[in-house]
């Protein structure tokens, strides 16, 4: 079983393409459950569960942090954790602090992998989407890299394949603990006079925290930073502070939003 949160498509597609290859069922959590997850009650019948996500701060979104914490599992002595994350460039050290949460909830681990696939983070000075040509080459590397992750899961050896980056601890432990003490705050989200109301970032917020209020989107409770209003809206009026001003747009081409 793929358990998968996605924000912009990424890791969807990561996830659908291995469970092609390798058989898993992938499931996606609904808004719900993802904002209790202590109401998850977890079945694993193959004793195999490959946590897939996209790595935001060098370390794990917020809401698969908190499913991690607070689910259940059913018969979890026979189950194995494996982790396949997608990335800009590189992931730090968010595989071991997978890791670490995994065995507090005392699961087995297995193996990590990271793919790297198009940028979409734009909430911080001097990041920004990739030009079309290198988002594209992820694109198509995508497919050969998750044939090989599938290969070394079907194998059943223990690995550990991921890009760490430079100064990987201070990427996951200094500006990680920024990220996510200052940059997952929900008031520096607005959207200007060019939004139309339409609903359409209402409707595909993964954690159901978005509502229409006098006619523009209001942001409220809990939120992941997966940034997918931001990208899905065509008026590109959902705005993060200044921090987002004059950056791109990205959706992985696959992704299917609700209209």
């Amino acid at each position: 079983m793929i358990i998968c949160f996605s924000g912009t498509g990424n890791t969807r597609s990561v996830a659908d393409y291995l469970s092609g290859v390798i058989g898993d069922d992938v499931l996606r959590l609904p808004p719900g459950l993802m904002r209790e997850p202590e109401k998850i009650r977890l079945a694993v019948p193959d004793g195999r569960l490959i946590w897939a996500f996209p790595v935001h701060g060098w370390g794990l979104p917020l809401t698969v942090d908190n499913v991690i914490r607070k689910m259940r599992i059913l018969a979890h002595a026979d189950v194995v954790h494996h982790m396949v994350c997608s990335c800009g460039d590189d992931i730090g050290c968010a595989d071991k602090v997978w890791r670490s949460e995994i065995a507090a909830r005392g699961w087995r681990t297995g193996s990590v992998f990271s793919v790297q696939m198009p940028n979409n983070y734009v909430a911080f000075p001097g990041f920004d989407v990739d030009a079309p040509e290198l988002m594209q080459a992820k694109l198509d590397k995508m497919p050969e890299r998750v044939d090989a992750i599938a290969a070394a899961l079907e194998s059943g050896i223990d690995a550990t394949d991921v890009v760490r980056g430079s100064f990987p601890r201070i990427k996951t432990y200094v500006i990680g603990w920024y990220f996510r003490r200052f940059l997952t705050r929900i008031k520096p989200f607005h959207a200007d006079d060019s939004c139309t109301g339409c609903g359409k970032c209402v409707r595909n917020c993964p954690l159901g925290c978005i509502d229409i209020v006098d006619g523009k989107p209001r942001w409220s409770g809990q939120c992941t930073m997966c940034l997918r209003c931001y990208h899905l809206c065509r008026q590109h009026a959902v705005r993060y502070g200044k921090s987002t001003d004059g950056k791109g747009q990205y959706l992985h081409p696959d992704y299917q939003l609700l209209k």
